[in-house]
């Protein structure tokens, strides 16, 4: 049996892997063997002639995912290694560069209710939020990184963070 963190990482590779297709982007999710930061891409397709083709809009990701207690009032407060703020705030400073932004899954505290399915569902419970990362840290070990609840990663919001990054107006 695989161990609880691998079974929270492949939980939210399936999780955004659902999205992606909903919102009809191609999902690429790096090999687990070589890690330098970036764990996937979502990239935007277009319709030309009958014909879809990628259309070079590219958004890279960081995947997390936690069972503990993250969701606060004003919302999440997930902590994050500090090599990886100040590499998503890197990314994010590099002018013609892939925006890169942090997914994160929150799980429900009790490892037997991630998922459940039947014959007419699959569900994985609560959700993913993003963020960019907009500051960068001095601390050496950890930072907490803030993210609203608005920022649930669904369909709709996945097609409209790729909408902003093919004009250049990604945050």
């Amino acid at each position: 049996m695989i161990t609880v963190e691998h079974t929270k990482e492949d939980l939210s590779r399936a999780y955004i892997q659902a999205i992606s297709a909903k919102a009809g982007v191609i999902l690429s999710i790096k090999d687990r063997s070589h890690d330098y930061g970036i764990d996937g891409s979502f990239h935007e397709v277009f319709i030309s002639n009958g014909q879809r083709y990628e259309n070079g809009t590219v958004l890279d990701f960081q995947l997390k995912a936690t069972s503990r207690d993250v969701i606060k009032e004003d919302g999440l407060s997930f902590p994050l290694d500090a090599r990886m703020v100040n590499f998503l705030k890197y990314r994010a400073d590099r002018p013609n560069t892939v925006p890169a932004i942090l997914i994160v899954l929150v799980l429900p505290p009790h490892p037997e209710s991630w998922l459940e399915l039947s014959e007419d569902e699959l569900v994985i419970r609560k959700c993913c939020y993003w963020t960019s990362i907009s500051s960068s840290t001095t601390n050496i070990y950890s930072a907490t990184v803030k993210i609203p609840k608005e920022q649930m990663l669904t369909p709709g919001e996945l097609q409209r963070l790729l909408e902003r990054t093919s004009v250049g107006q990604f945050v």
